[in-house]
């Protein structure tokens, strides 16, 4: 049986360096308010919700960005501190999610959540993020987690592609056979018409799609 979905209007996502961490081309921030926006699109009971993106406080102004693709439509992604209410559910963007992970994720975690205002940023953030590495790790050696995994470090993005590769139902040298391979037989790139690279390859915006909706955004 299907379990309901979370009903929620607003989230905190706790961002740091992992945020850049790209996986199958997509950095992990983005990837995270994808889903989101997906999730929420999926569940049309569910108004459009707010974003708060909590940066670690020594990351630097400089390095701090928000996602921005038109494509989100059901999500407002912002930084407002006036949002960060007690209740609000937190994510980290250390979570990595496939196109179905994060349902499944929110529904096999026990939620990590504001208890109380931020007075101290730096030691709530700290604190917060602690609390959901634990409910992770927790849950993974009660669960499958299949759909998602915590990255604890940049060199977990290798088995995140994978899990991407798996769920797609193919092997590695299978997606890229199918996805790009035979595309490029049947009809080659013309010069100056070439709108990705992946691995070498130069992919155009019929295999990019195609490649998206298989779980690997590009």
């Amino acid at each position: 049986m299907t379990e309901k979905p979370e009903r929620f209007n607003r989230i905190v996502i706790l961002a740091d360096e992992s945020a850049e961490w790209k996986i199958a081309g997509l950095r992990q921030l983005d990837r995270l308010v994808f889903a989101l926006n997906q999730l929420v699109e999926s569940t049309p009971s569910n108004p459009a919700i707010d974003i708060v993106v909590l940066w670690r406080p020594d990351i630097a102004a400089a390095a701090r960005w928000l996602p921005r693709d038109p494509r989100i439509k059901r999500v407002r992604v912002g930084e407002d501190p006036s949002l960060l209410q007690p209740g609000v559910r937190v994510l980290t963007s250390r979570l990595f999610v496939d196109r179905n992970g994060l349902r499944e994720h929110l529904n096999a975690i026990p939620a990590v959540r504001l208890t109380e205002s931020m007075v101290d940023p730096r030691n709530s953030w700290r604190q917060l993020n602690e609390q959901f590495e634990i409910s992770c790790d927790n849950s993974v050696r009660s669960s499958s987690g299949v759909g998602w995994k915590y990255l604890k470090r940049a060199d977990d993005i290798h088995g995140s592609e994978n899990i991407l590769l798996r769920r797609a139902g193919k092997s590695q040298d299978g997606i890229v056979s199918r996805f790009v391979n035979r595309p490029l037989l049947r009809d080659p790139p013309a010069p100056g018409n070439n709108t990705g690279v992946s691995n070498g390859f130069f992919m155009q915006p019929k295999m990019i799609e195609t490649l998206n909706e298989a779980g690997l955004q590009m």
